[in-house]
């Protein structure tokens, strides 16, 4: 996997420095808090959803449980998996997945994605804890198995 580069910087900003299409799949996390963005919420998922989709065929953009209506009707996912935290210091015992493409391939059935339902505990960890409840490896790496550049 020597091909995988992380990038750090305002996400807005960043994607548009991105050759259009050169991107397998984009796994994010952004911002679940208003106040975590320069503009309201929806304008600022909306846009990074555009450019994000601008650059790859298919995006898994983890976001909090409490906006899960609102980002299916404002934004459009394909589908929604959903990580069950089994046991999380959050409000929300679950957070959802949203899967983006523009693609009409298919990506159910034999190899593919079977089960929208994954259940993996949350990393707490009292040494370098970045975050109360940090995603599991294990979980990202299942993802990444899902993309269908991943299945060829």
């Amino acid at each position: 996997m020597s091909d995988i580069k992380l990038i750090l910087g305002d996400c807005l900003e960043e994607i548009k420095k991105i050759p259009d299409k050169s991107i397998d799949l984009v796994v994010t996390s952004p911002p679940f808090i208003d106040k975590e963005v320069s503009k309201s919420y929806y304008e600022f998922l909306g846009e990074f959803i555009d450019l994000a989709m601008k650059k790859t065929k298919w995006m898994f953009m983890f976001n909090s449980a409490i906006r899960l209506i609102d980002i299916v009707r404002k934004t459009n996912p394909r589908f929604v998996m959903i990580w069950n935290k089994v046991f999380t210091m959050s409000a929300y015992r679950y957070e959802p997945i949203f899967v983006y493409t523009d693609t009409n391939e298919s990506i159910w059935g034999r190899g593919k994605i079977f089960n929208t339902l994954f259940s993996y505990k949350v990393e707490l960890k009292k040494d370098k804890k970045l975050h109360i409840n940090e995603n599991p490896v294990l979980l990202y790496k299942h993802l990444l198995k899902l993309r269908p550049s991943a299945q060829t």
